[in-house]
């Protein structure tokens, strides 16, 4: 399963949060009502790893 990038997404994506589903495996974490441009990033930077 570490394959498959992985982003969650939380209606409260406190830094806290983004820590513990970066140590479940998680690729990162961002806040529910999110940036579209915010997003592709972050899920280009989740596959490239």
């Amino acid at each position: 399963m570490r394959d498959i990038p992985i982003l969650v997404m939380a209606v409260t994506a406190t830094p806290e949060l983004t820590a513990r589903a970066r140590n479940a495996g998680a690729g990162g974490g961002l806040p529910y009502r999110l940036d579209p441009v915010r997003l592709v990033a972050a899920a280009g930077m989740v596959a490239a790893s």
